[in-house]
């Protein structure tokens, strides 16, 4: 069973037209060379594609931005992840603290992590600090109704950041500088996509393989929510942005913030029941 778009569920044309007139399509066309009426009908929440590749699009982003905002301290050390060999690092091991509450970076720390193997270093909100990347934001957030957010992920040669995961959210996402080797697997069923990643790596470690890419500059790949994929680099580094469409996330957050709840509710019922009935 795969999950709509609630737009989409009646009246596909109107919709999708609707959502095209309220977009600003120059900007959408300029950063992705895209079909969107055609990916709508047969791409949104059906399969991973590869989309296309505009070389201009890498204009709206580079390496060079990414790394003098990190030495610049342009982006605030809450919306800075760094990955290493699969694990999240505390903020301290490239931090400072400055006073009791706030911490400072510092990027000769990070600077080392960027070039060390098996590392990814990730600045989330990115349309926070530059406004072409909230333009974007803007435009695509209009086109999809749904709240979209953008994070930049840096990964030097031979490394991989995060492992086989899936996300709660559809993802967009457009090859900036240097390259990436992508797989995406199949499809968790949705009773379990609520579940931790740990539980998914645990139960999907043979999944089927769909689609396998080496994502180039200006090459755009989508990957619907739910869908398990990991990706490395080979002889290159690799700057890429990922744009977040949240249509779903917040009913599984919900979903999983509430379940223990319920199913303690849902026990203690069953055993008044039994009771009565004994």
């Amino acid at each position: 069973m795969r999950y709509e778009n609630p737009k989409l569920n009646y009246g596909i044309k109107s919709a999708i037209k609707k959502a095209l007139s309220n977009t600003n399509q120059s900007t959408t066309k300029n950063l992705f060379a895209v079909d969107w009426e055609n990916f709508f009908k047969k791409t949104w929440n059906i399969r991973p594609k590869l989309l296309g590749s505009r070389l201009g699009a890498t204009k709206t982003y580079s390496a060079m931005d990414f790394h003098s905002g990190l030495s610049s301290q342009l982006y605030s050390v809450l919306d800075i992840k760094v990955f290493r060999r699969h694990k999240t690092l505390p903020l301290r091991v490239f931090t400072k603290s400055i006073s009791n509450h706030e911490r400072e970076l510092q990027y000769s720390k990070l600077r080392t992590l960027l070039k060390s193997k098996n590392s990814t270093v990730v600045v989330s909100f990115l349309e926070k600090y530059h406004s072409r990347i909230a333009q974007n934001c803007a435009a695509l957030s209009k086109l999809f109704g749904a709240r979209v957010n953008c994070n930049a992920y840096f990964t030097p040669a031979k490394s991989q950041g995060p492992r086989i995961h899936w996300d709660d959210h559809e993802v967009l996402i457009l090859q900036i500088s240097g390259t990436k080797l992508w797989k995406v697997y199949e499809k968790a069923p949705q009773e379990e996509l609520s579940q931790k990643y740990e539980y998914a790596l645990k139960t999907y470690r043979n999944a089927k393989l769909l689609l396998e890419t080496e994502l180039k500059p200006g090459d755009l790949l989508y990957i619907p929510m739910g869908y398990l994929h990991e990706a490395k680099t080979k002889s290159s580094h690799s700057l890429h942005l990922t744009f977040g469409v949240n249509s779903y996330s917040n009913h599984f957050k919900e979903r999983e913030r509430w379940q223990p709840l319920l199913e303690w509710i849902y026990k203690k019922r069953n055993q008044s029941f039994s009771r009565r009935i004994g």
